[in-house]
């Protein structure tokens, strides 16, 4: 796919693309009376010609063939975004408004976009200003008033990974800011929740720590903490080898001169590693050396004794399977795309897919995203 600046003998071609596009791809969010009073068919090139030259116009090819085009005025307004209907989800609607978008850098970007082109919208950072009736012919139609700010403008609205609390409330935290341990690790936008101290996340949840013990708590992003969540780290074993499990070495005098140094008897769990974007339900025990895999669900007051793959649910005493969240087609897009390492810009963007409960829209996107 190439892509071009128009010239006055494409307009008819776009004209045709447009008709076809309206009463195939928007056929499914709008009646055949209001694809025909959107579309008659009859277009005035003239004045289609003269809109185009005064516009930014970009127009896409396929050898040779045009799929595609789109035009933006002075002003940042996106007036219209068309790409042939056997060329959908191949990427072309997001290079024209690539090309567009670089071309009025630091400008507020508007449109209004049908019913079918707002997930695509919203995908790329807009938001929805209003919804609207226009009147076509006699015939009302939807639209969605929509606007996308600058990046530096949203970039001061993106929360802040180092801040303690990330809102007024302070009943949570993202607390890789407010651990010390050596050997915790926290990725950013992890948050602990708990009305009545979030900041004593390490003095409160994480038992028996000590360092020079050598284990681990590795925390990635985005994971959501529930209040009196507990990972228990490896020094809270006891000697489970011999006769009694009884830690006589740490209460001193003749014990301690007569029994072996405590560390070095305990069991060795290795460290516990939590993936990203992983829940974990109030008052749940994450036992140590566990491995919990990105995106699964802990449910409340459950303890974790065994690994947890990535996208399962757990729960229980002992955590046991519960359901997949996912088919496992999703669920290898989803661990291949890794939303969590995007730049906070771009993650922006992709936020209305992420949340959006139409799993098969997020399917198409990551499908076309990492076949690009």
């Amino acid at each position: 796919m190439q892509l071009r600046e128009y010239t006055p003998s494409d307009c008819a071609q776009l004209a045709e693309l447009f008709y076809q596009t309206v009463h195939s791809v928007n056929a499914k969010d709008y009646t055949q009376e209001q694809l025909d009073a959107w579309a008659t068919g009859e277009v005035d090139l003239q004045a289609w010609d003269k809109s185009f030259r005064a516009h930014r116009t970009i127009v896409a090819t396929e050898n040779g063939e045009i799929v595609g085009f789109g035009d933006m005025d002075g002003s940042g307004y996106l007036d219209r975004l068309y790409v042939h209907k056997e060329h959908q989800w191949q990427g072309i609607a997001s290079a024209i408004c690539d090309e567009l978008e670089r071309f009025a850098v630091g400008k507020t970007f508007t449109t209004h976009a049908s019913i079918t082109a707002k997930p695509f919208f919203l995908h790329r950072g807009y938001c929805v200003v209003r919804q609207q009736e226009v009147i076509r012919r006699g015939v009302a139609l939807t639209n969605f008033v929509m606007k996308k700010e600058p990046e530096d403008k949203m970039m001061m609205n993106i929360p802040n990974p180092n801040a303690v609390f990330p809102n007024e409330y302070k009943t949570s935290c993202f607390i890789k800011n407010v651990v010390t341990a050596p050997n915790i690790t926290v990725g950013d936008y992890t948050y602990y929740d708990d009305a009545a101290d979030p900041t004593g996340f390490e003095r409160n949840n994480v038992l028996f720590n000590y360092p020079e013990f050598g284990d681990h708590l590795v925390i990635g992003k985005f994971c959501q903490i529930a209040s009196g969540t507990k990972f228990i780290m490896g020094p809270a074993n006891h000697r489970i080898s011999s006769a009694t499990t009884h830690p006589f070495n740490v209460f001193g005098g003749a014990w301690t001169e007569n029994t072996p140094p405590h560390m070095v008897q305990l069991p060795r769990k290795g460290d516990t590693i939590i993936g990203n974007d992983v829940w974990i339900g109030r008052e749940s025990i994450i036992m140590p050396g566990v491995k919990i895999g990105d995106g699964a669900i802990i449910a409340a007051y459950s303890v974790v004794v065994k690994d947890v793959p990535a996208y399962a649910v757990y729960g229980g005493n002992p955590a046991r399977f519960i359901k997949e969240r996912f088919d496992a087609e999703l669920k290898d897009l989803l661990l291949r795309y890794q939303w969590w390492n995007l730049e906070p810009e771009k993650l922006v963007e992709v936020l209305p897919l992420l949340c959006d409960p139409d799993l098969e829209k997020l399917r198409r996107f990551l499908r076309e995203q990492l076949t690009d």
